[in-house]
């Protein structure tokens, strides 16, 4: 099985008010998908939190992406047996500090006051990452 990551979405531009342009991260994970599909993979998208890091790091360029992809890639190759050895919990607090970043409570309030049925694809996501063990995602 290979994995197909949206890595292309890491370079999701803003605006200069910092509001993000989703559309190019649902286009790269879209190609992701369609890429994996006929490649007989399994598509996986750990872009926003990538995209936030960056982001918040003080990139602003598509450079800085895929500096940022070049940088797991090679952390993936290079550092993959120091990995095999850190503990859950460490992992676990990184995934806690971009869950933080990551969870707008002011998003899901407007969400909501709009109605319909997509306050339930957010309450379901929520509800998957914190009752799912660490090593589903």
């Amino acid at each position: 099985m290979h994995n197909a990551d949206g890595g292309g979405s890491a370079l999701i531009s803003h605006d200069p008010e910092g509001h993000e342009n989703v559309s190019r991260d649902f286009a790269a994970v879209g190609i992701g998908s369609i890429l994996a599909a006929l490649l007989g993979g399994f598509a996986v998208d750990s872009s926003p939190p990538r995209t936030a890091i960056v982001y918040e790091s003080g990139g602003r360029s598509q450079l800085a992406g895929l500096l940022a992809i070049a940088l797991v890639a090679a952390m993936r190759v290079g550092a993959a047996g120091a990995f095999a050895v850190l503990p859950v919990a460490a992992l676990s607090g990184v995934l806690v500090f971009i869950g933080m970043r990551i969870f707008r409570v002011s998003t899901m309030r407007e969400i909501y006051r709009r109605g319909g049925y997509e306050i339930l694809l957010v309450a379901a996501s929520a509800a998957l990452v914190v009752f799912l063990p660490i090593q589903t995602a």
